[in-house]
């Protein structure tokens, strides 16, 4: 017997002998009361299989932001909406305000082509008047009378030098009003242009915003002034260049790059073609030399042609009619 020691009394406590410890897997049965083929427990027997990790959330779709132009309880409402809701509502708003700001555009323009056709008849009227008024001040031409005449007649030089005096005070009236028409004329005509450039303007920044980016303007503006001359323009003329100049020479110069492009494709094309004219002539056994040289006389027509063809399918016939006259294809 094995004695513990009581940690409170101090005597001794008597206890049997634990029980061996099962030995083997019969033991192990008899001890729990199984039978020998008798399996454990499943749920004793297996370990527990590991929990499958749970898929990870996707991640949530980018919050749509309301419409800018909608007041803070309108944005409330919508934050509230489905996501897909939301982006449905978001591009209706967004073609809503892009056909507002169209029809709103095309509206401005209207009105500025309105204005500028007032201020055109101001203009027109304006110096019309000044015309009639500079004419009338030109008809007081009368001379100051002679200070002899006090001598003789005081009465009359008095009376013609009132008469003098009232007909240089209405020339100077008509000059003055003349200047004032012509210079309304001028006022009207500065807006009508600065109008104009305006609408240039505007036209170039949704049509050509490279135009006015700092890092490609200078470029821009240099390429575009030397296909400009190339094409006869003056240096005037090219200071002066409105939107659809500059859009044209835009064109142009995007034309001529593919172009440019081309004609070294087919420099290239034709400097295989030269090299290949210069190869020995392949003659086939039994082929009579008047057969070798009617087909090198098609081989060089053939090949003058393709040097002369305008477009890309005449060119392609014409150097693979020369390749097989040359005896470089079967």
């Amino acid at each position: 017997m094995a004695q513990l020691q009581d940690a409170t009394a101090g005597d001794a406590i008597e206890i049997d002998d634990a029980p061996a410890q099962p030995k083997t897997g019969d033991d192990l049965a008899d001890m729990l009361g199984l039978e020998e083929d008798e399996e454990l427990p499943e749920d004793e027997a297996e370990e527990p299989e590991a929990e499958e990790d749970e898929p990870e959330d996707e991640p949530a779709e980018p919050a749509i932001d309301p419409p800018a132009s909608w007041k803070a309880d309108a944005k409330e409402l919508f934050a509230q909406l489905p996501p897909e809701m939301q982006k449905v509502v978001s591009e209706r708003e967004a073609q809503r305000e892009a056909f507002v700001q169209t029809k709103a555009q095309e509206a401005a323009n209207t009105r500025q082509a309105v204005e500028n056709e007032a201020r055109a008849v101001i203009a027109q009227q304006s110096q019309q008047m000044a015309r009639e008024l500079q004419q009338y001040a030109s008809m007081f031409t009368t001379q100051r009378p002679d200070p002899a005449m006090l001598q003789y007649d005081p009465q009359g030089f008095y009376q013609a030098q009132s008469n003098y005096e009232a007909a240089i005070a209405q020339r100077t009236e008509a000059q003055q009003q003349a200047a004032i028409y012509e210079d309304q004329a001028r006022q009207q005509a500065s807006a009508i242009e600065q109008a104009e450039m305006q609408a240039e303007v505007a036209t170039l920044r949704s049509q050509f915003p490279e135009w006015f980016a700092p890092e490609t303007s200078a470029n821009l503006q240099k390429d575009l002034t030397a296909i400009a001359l190339e094409l006869g323009y003056s240096e005037t003329h090219v200071s002066q260049a409105r939107a659809a100049d500059i859009l044209a020479m835009r064109k142009v110069s995007e034309l001529k790059a593919k172009a440019d492009k081309w004609d070294a494709a087919m420099s290239a094309k034709m400097k295989g073609v030269a090299a290949a004219k210069n190869l020995p002539k392949v003659v086939k056994p039994g082929v009579a030399r008047t057969s070798d040289q009617n087909r090198q006389g098609k081989a060089d027509a053939a090949f003058q042609r393709a040097l002369g063809a305008r477009s890309r399918a005449e060119k392609s016939d014409a150097f693979g009619e020369y390749l097989t006259n040359a005896g470089l294809l079967d």
